[in-house]
């Protein structure tokens, strides 16, 4: 059975340890900052519950994790856990394609948690758990494939764990299973239909949980994303608008990164080292590599594609970094392999995990700065708000502009470009509602709240009390108005 030899492989507990170690180095930057990232604000003050967004056993693995039936800051208790699954997942993915767990078979896998996408999700201090519990969720059925009713049920019954601890995981299966059936068919050398019969029960699998998931478990959702699909009239045009943005921003978001031209190599490596190990029709073994390569591309986004009103933050690009976690671990098959085609995918696997490593240090870094600068700024405001606000007075305030990058921050920002304003947000922007958690998690706030009538229905006069190098500070009515600004050197 393939689960009882998976757990029964030589250096089992060395080589999870060893994966534990190399993400603990990539991540210590993060880690060592202690950055409350976007929704972390809010959670820290009023716990967290995710039922809202259909995520059950998101809320009830956060009770787990904290024993008591609020979420708490444990951090980095949470992220260490996150950890454990996604090294799990490797090590499992290594199994499942090389026939064994060995130290180069989970640094292959090191981009299913450790790809810049992940890093966002691995950010979040209360969500972190949940999400990488979703893609083990994703991976662990492939240990029951021999026995294909089992593995079906438990395909059913981790696909819908994976939904309602965090959907966006979900391309990561359908990947996973078809490149099983490639090599079952092609390098293993099974029949055409035992392939095929494998890939139909992936396929049922997956849409009787996404079904089910569906019309039993999802709350509607319709606010900066929704569940809603397109209709089958609208089907193609909406799914390629949203694969065409999709592909768009991966390549926009990666281009400026030496990891995106050393995953372009590793393709070719994977076409090549697929072609020469397959046993069937060399031409047919390239074909299908490549469209594996198209294909897994595309499913990457999972159903996000057919959705309405999908989420294209980074923290939803989850399976681009399972699709490059296969193709590594791939390559690597050992099977009837030459030694041209062990040696060069290993130098590449190297570089990829060395540049991810790279990566996620100097976005600790960058992330813990613009933190440190959020801080910096909250104290400013709420010293000028408290110069300006009588204690006892009624108010409200309102927020324009935003305050920009910390000078610390702006190297990555300006190095990596789209990647690095996408995964830094300006926390302090705007009247986005998380602006003003800063100042909701600050020991004193000289105001009554934000977002209330005094400042929906304000004059349209309004007049200027107080103006330095990083706000002004207007009042109109009641409402104060604040209009930060980005300082310039």
């Amino acid at each position: 059975m393939v689960m009882k030899d998976f757990f029964r492989q030589p250096h089992f507990k060395q080589v999870f340890i060893f994966g534990i170690l190399v993400y603990g180095v990539a991540l210590f930057a993060l880690i060592r900052g202690d950055v409350y990232y976007i929704d972390d604000w809010r959670h820290s003050i009023d716990g967290g519950n995710w039922n809202h967004f259909s995520r059950y056993v998101a809320t009830k693995l956060s009770h787990i994790v904290n024993l008591k039936p609020i979420a708490i800051d444990v951090s980095p208790l949470t992220q260490i856990f996150a950890v454990m699954f996604l090294v799990f997942g490797g090590m499992i993915i290594s199994f499942l394609i090389c026939k064994k767990i060995d130290y180069i078979g989970m640094l292959a896998a090191i981009p299913l948690g450790l790809s810049p996408y992940f890093l966002e999700n691995l950010s979040y201090k209360f969500d972190s758990v949940f999400m990488g519990f979703s893609v083990l969720c994703c991976i662990l059925p492939f240990l029951l494939k021999d026995r294909t009713l089992i593995f079906f049920i438990s395909s059913v019954v981790c696909l819908i764990l994976m939904y309602c601890s965090y959907q966006a995981s979900n391309g990561i299966y359908m990947i996973l299973g078809i490149y099983l059936t490639l090599s079952v068919y092609f390098v293993e050398g099974a029949s055409l239909k035992r392939a095929l019969g494998f890939l139909f029960v992936c396929i049922l699998a997956f849409l009787i949980a996404s079904l089910i998931y569906k019309v039993f478990l999802v709350k509607p959702v319709e606010t900066y994303v929704s569940d809603s699909m397109f209709p089958l009239s609208q089907l193609l045009i909406g799914g390629g608008a949203n694969l065409k943005r999709y592909l768009t921003l991966v390549y926009q978001d990666l281009s400026r990164t030496p990891y995106f031209y050393l995953v372009l190599v590793m393709m070719m490596c994977f076409v090549l080292h697929f072609v020469h190990v397959s046993i069937r029709s060399k031409l047919f073994a390239f074909v299908s590599s490549v469209l594996f390569i198209v294909l897994g591309l595309c499913i990457s986004y999972g159903l996000y594609l057919v959705l309405q009103k999908p989420l294209f933050e980074p923290r939803a690009f989850i399976g681009i970094g399972g699709f490059v976690a296969v193709l590594c671990v791939a390559s690597i098959d050992d099977t009837r392999s030459s030694k041209i085609f062990r040696m060069l995918p290993r130098i590449l696997i190297v570089l990829i995990a060395y540049s991810l490593v790279v990566f996620a240090t100097a976005y600790g870094n960058a992330v813990t700065k613009q933190q440190e600068y959020i801080y910096f700024r909250t104290d400013v405001l709420v010293r000028d708000l408290e110069s300006i606000i009588s204690k006892d007075e009624q108010s409200a305030v309102e927020f324009q502009g935003n305050i920009g990058y910390a000078r610390a921050t702006k190297p990555f920002v300006y190095y990596y470009q789209n990647i690095g304003r996408r995964l830094i947000p300006v926390l302090m922007s705007g009247n986005w509602v998380f602006t003003y958690q800063p100042l909701l998690n600050h020991r004193k706030v000289p105001y009554g709240g934000y977002g209330s009538s005094e400042c929906q229905n304000k004059p349209a006069q309004s007049t200027l009390l107080l103006s330095n190098h990083y706000q002004d500070i207007y009042k109109a009515g009641s409402c104060y108005i604040i209009n930060l600004k980005d300082p310039k050197p």
